[in-house]
């Protein structure tokens, strides 16, 4: 009959980046990266880490939110609209990751290259000619 055209390796590409997107989250929630230092009128120091939900509370969620949404842009993309898509999610991560490079930038790399490399993947059922 007819052929899927909805998974190929551009789809599987861009669900990986998505992946990616959510273990960047997951990791920019939990990985301690946040240290305190007190002393008390004693002169006893105690040191703390915390992760950046624990310092930053709720807010970090909706933070964290925002490249896993625009992982899953692309993904909604189907017939002439996937290209424009993925680019555009492409672009998206790569300010995210620019901007937020110095702090929560970086965990969302892999996501961002991962999408770029679906940007230059042709999708399932089409043919260039030459």
């Amino acid at each position: 009959m007819g052929e899927n055209r909805y998974w190929g390796a551009k789809r599987l590409v861009q669900v990986i980046a998505l992946a990616l997107a959510v273990l960047g989250a997951w990791l920019m929630l939990e990985v301690p990266g946040y240290g305190t230092a007190t002393t008390d009128s004693h002169g006893a120091e105690t040191a703390e880490t915390l992760s950046m939900l624990d310092a930053v509370g709720p807010a970090a969620l909706g933070l964290a939110a925002v490249p896993v949404a625009i992982a899953v842009l692309p993904l909604f993309g189907v017939g002439r609209a996937r290209q424009p898509l993925a680019i555009a999610g492409s672009v998206l991560m790569a300010c995210f990751v620019l901007l937020g490079i110095l702090s929560i930038g970086f965990f969302y790399v892999p996501a961002l290259l991962a999408g770029l490399v679906a940007v230059f993947l042709e999708p399932r059922g089409t043919r260039r000619l030459v």
